[in-house]
This record gives structure tokens, sequence and C-alpha cells, in this order.
């Protein structure tokens, strides 16, 4: 379940990709004191502030927060209610709330295109790493990036979004693959920090296509939509898009519509 959450600017100036973490993380906490307790591990996946670009005074913005649990996206709902018109800060910046949708995504029974509209971060495991003769010359977690197999990303996003859907709905599914044809549109190189346990790990943008799913992936992908794909969906990464209809990505394309590349991946100090 999705919220879409519509704001106008008070002030000319960019958010932060930190400062848009520290929202949600405030919104989430919203939605537990409101209604049932969230679960600490709930999946949540959310957009940039759209449209993207450089935000100006009177400027419409709009915010997509995304979860497969329903409360997250109700219980945020329910605190929003009680605040239309009321001013929200994100970090320095200032909006006035102008309201808020719940929505819900149905899949097509077979045709389906994904967009991630934030950086996509994968990291390979072990097995990955030996199948496909990966070389592995650091210490740490080992992250796709460009040069290498692209099966070698569908592999282990399939191996991260099983293991995701079977932790959180305490099942045991299984299977080979999630995806039939990925396309890479952008990599985004890893960011060094001056710290060697932070910084950001390697990320690409992509367009996942299906002319037919099974049941079993519809289910594993309707998850993987609102958990967001590969690692730190809940600090702004891989946040994903249906696409209902042909269209080429553009620069500065609506994050709730399709992917918005930025200049940069967002910057957290999060160990690698």
């Amino acid at each position: 379940m999705r919220l879409l959450i519509r704001l106008k600017a008070e002030q000319d100036g960019p958010v932060q990709n930190r400062a848009l973490h520290t929202f949600v993380t405030q919104a989430m906490m919203w939605a537990g004191s409101l209604g049932p307790a969230l679960a600490r591990d709930v999946p949540v996946s959310y957009s940039r502030l759209f449209p993207f670009g450089e935000i100006k005074t009177g400027d419409l913005q709009q915010l997509i927060i995304a979860s497969p649990a329903p409360e997250v996206a109700q219980g945020i709902a329910r605190y929003l209610s009680q605040q239309r018109g009321a001013r929200i800060k994100i970090g320095d910046a200032q909006f006035t709330l102008l309201g808020h949708q719940v929505f819900s995504i149905t899949l097509q029974k077979n045709r389906l295109v994904l967009r991630n509209a934030t950086p996509l971060i994968v990291r390979l495991s072990p097995k990955c790493i030996n199948k496909f003769q990966i070389p592995d010359q650091s210490r740490g977690p080992v992250f796709w990036e460009e040069g290498m197999p692209e099966e070698a990303l569908t592999t282990a996003l399939t191996e991260s979004l099983l293991a995701r859907y079977n932790r959180w709905n305490a099942t045991k599914l299984k299977m080979e693959t999630l995806f039939a044809e990925a396309s890479l549109f952008r990599s985004l190189p890893a960011k060094p920090s001056g710290n060697k346990k932070s910084g950001t790990a390697p990320s690409s943008l992509w367009e996942f296509r299906w002319s037919k799913m099974n049941q079993a992936q519809r289910k594993v992908l309707a998850f993987g939509i609102e958990a967001g794909f590969g690692e730190r969906t809940g600090s702004g990464y891989g946040f994903m898009n249906v696409i209902r209809k042909e269209e080429k990505p553009e620069p500065q394309e609506r994050a709730g519509a399709g992917p918005h590349p930025p200049a940069e991946p967002p910057e957290q100090d999060e160990k690698l």
C-alpha cells in the first residue's frame, strides 16, 4: 500500500536526502502512535520529492511512502488527516500540507514494466560471486557495478527479494529467478568517504520487463514493489515504479510515475 503526500513549498532551496530520511522516520513514528505498533523490521521504501528539480516558493511537491504492511500508509494518513493546512518541516525546508491519498497498486496478470526511481544498490552473495566468477578484492560486501554480468544483478535481487518475502510472510517460497528482461539505464559509481566505514555503494537505474508471470512471481514482485528492491530501501534506495504505458525515461521525470535519475545517489552515514 502507498501513501501520496501533497505539499506546497514555502521557501526556495533543496531538500537534502538525509532530511527526507529523517522525515520518513518521523512519519513511521506517527503511524505507530495512532494505530497498531509497527514491527521493528517493517519493510518500507519511499520516493524523492517530485517533480524532481530545483524547488521554488509556491512549488507543488509530492512524496510517496510505500510498504507491504498496510498499517504504515494507513497510520501516517490518520496523523496527516489531523494536520491538513499545517506547516511541515523537512530538514530546514518548510512546506504546507495540502493533502494526502492512500492507494494500492494492482498488477496485471502477465505484462509488467518496473523502473527504479531512486538508485538501486544490490549486494552479491558469496554464492553469486562464485557462480559468476566475480573478482573479490575487498574484505567487505561486494555490490553490483557496471562491468559485472547483468545476470549477477538479477540473481542477487532474486535471492534478496525471496529472503525478505519469506521472512516477512513466514513462508519458504523458492524459485530460480524472478526476472525476465533487464535493461540498464545508468550506473552510478561508489562515492568514497573520508571514513572507510561510510560513504555510498555503487548503484544503478534499471528497467525490468515481464511478458508472462506465474502466481509466485506476482506475489514476490508485488511485495518488492512496495518494500523496494535491493539494499537500504528504508534510506531512500530502490523505490520502484510500475510503468503503465510505454515511455522513455527523462532525466527529471516524476518520481511517482517514472524514474528520475538523480545526479548523485542519496548520502547516508551507513556502513557498507
